[in-house]
């Protein structure tokens, strides 16, 4: 069972968003966490993906490891990179996960990646409008069609602006917002997001 998850302090609740992604991505894929905290998500990602026998996936996670000012101001964080290496030490030494110190805007990070080359992407960095812009404008190019694109906390309106202006008119038509418990945004790059229907679970969920 996936439950080791349980034990790492932080937020999730993207169950079937991941679970999407984990069914999606082919089994040699690559993946980038924009904003890990100290592993909870990536923890339940990567025992998912073991368990569906994908063990070659890559999951970049993608933080500064110090938490979001204005956000974490209130958390006692002490050493969260070491804390998230050793929720993670396993997958870690799998050369599975691949841990980036960085921001997510860093352009030296963002150029590392060659354009249609992720099979997932998950957006959930900072929470200002201008970071979800940011991190959705800046990554975008990067996810491969077909790809699915997921962002967290979406039920703020500050995170669904930022999405979907980065995003343009004519690409928002594709993306769907998964309502009730988890409350995300998914999105199917390219062509095939017409589909998406047929391709997530969307129940509850609608169509923006």
């Amino acid at each position: 069972m996936i439950t080791k998850y349980l034990s790492i302090e932080g937020w999730f609740n993207l169950f079937d968003a991941y679970l999407n992604l984990v069914k999606k991505v082919p089994g040699e894929g690559s993946i980038v966490e924009i904003g890990s905290f100290k592993g909870r998500s990536t923890r339940f990602l990567c025992d998912a993906l073991v368990t569906e026998e994908k063990t070659k996936v890559k999951v970049h996670c993608i933080d500064t490891f110090e938490g979001t000012p204005g956000e974490h101001d209130n958390l006692k964080l002490g050493s969260m990179y070491d804390e998230f290496k050793n929720n993670l030490h396993d997958h870690i030494e799998a050369e599975r996960v691949i841990p980036h110190v960085n921001r997510s805007d860093n352009q030296q990070l963002i150029d590392s990646f060659e354009d249609n080359s992720l099979d997932g992407l998950v957006i959930d960095g900072a929470h200002d409008e201008v970071s979800v812009h940011n991190d959705t404008k800046n990554w975008y190019p990067k996810l491969k069609d077909d790809g699915l694109l997921i962002w967290d906390d979406c039920e703020r309106p500050e995170v669904k602006k930022g999405a979907l202006t980065a995003l343009g008119e004519e690409v928002s038509k594709g993306v769907y917002y998964i309502t009730g418990d988890e409350r995300w945004f998914g999105l199917i790059k390219g062509p095939n997001g017409k589909e998406m229907g047929k391709k997530l679970k969307l129940f509850p969920g609608v169509k923006l």
